[in-house]
């Protein structure tokens, strides 16, 4: 009994923390739809739209959050966390 009940709550865990990647990866996908419509990148905007079926017009970013936003906010936290700047990009 104890088996199947552990078993049980293991497979529930991994079902909700599935679930918590593909919301994650759902609303990263709307966040850089927002900035590319945002920004002039339209026909991009539209290719990304088709391929991950994700549609601005059945969902957008919240009123206070950008990308622009969640990227600056990261280099500062990094900065005060590591007392330098992140290395984002690489050559």
């Amino acid at each position: 009994m104890t088996s199947y009940s552990s078993m049980k709550m293991a497979s529930e865990a991994k079902q909700t923390e599935e679930k918590k990647q593909m919301d994650r990866r759902k609303a990263l996908v709307v966040l850089v739809l927002r900035h590319l419509c945002d920004h002039g990148y339209i026909d991009s905007a539209e290719k990304l739209s088709t391929e991950s079926q994700v549609s601005l017009a059945t969902v957008d970013v919240a009123d206070n959050i950008d990308l622009l936003t969640i990227l600056q906010e990261f280099e500062d936290y990094y900065e005060m966390r590591f007392q330098r700047k992140p290395k984002l990009t690489r050559r």
